[in-house]
């Protein structure tokens, strides 16, 4: 082996570690920019979130300030005035039995 063929095979090897790393730099450049950038959009996107929860709470607190203003109004006399009725010989009660309810009344239980 000669000299001139050490210094072809090194060129080669150092032109192709030299592009492999530019490569490199330029893909984690890339990376590093598109997650720098979807970052910066989560942020504003958390920030916009939590405004909205904060306008939510407000309307929620109104709401419940209206609930209760109103349920203190309501009364017997006023549903009766707005015409319930309480017939208790018409009533008919309706209820839904299950598997394990069914095994307890029979004895059959757990």
């Amino acid at each position: 082996m000669n000299t001139q063929t050490l210094s072809l095979s090194f060129n080669s090897h150092l032109a192709a570690t030299m592009s492999s790393l530019l490569y490199l730099i330029f893909a984690g450049g890339a990376l590093y920019i598109f997650l720098v950038i979807s970052m910066t959009l989560l942020a504003h996107e958390t920030e916009n979130i939590a405004k909205n929860i904060d306008i939510l709470e407000g309307e929620l607190s109104e709401l419940e300030h209206s609930y209760i203003a109103l349920s203190e109004k309501i009364d017997m006399k006023l549903a009766y005035e707005m015409g319930f009725r309480e017939d208790l010989r018409e009533s008919v009660h309706i209820f839904r039995s299950n598997s394990a309810t069914a095994l307890l009344d029979r004895g059959e239980g757990f």
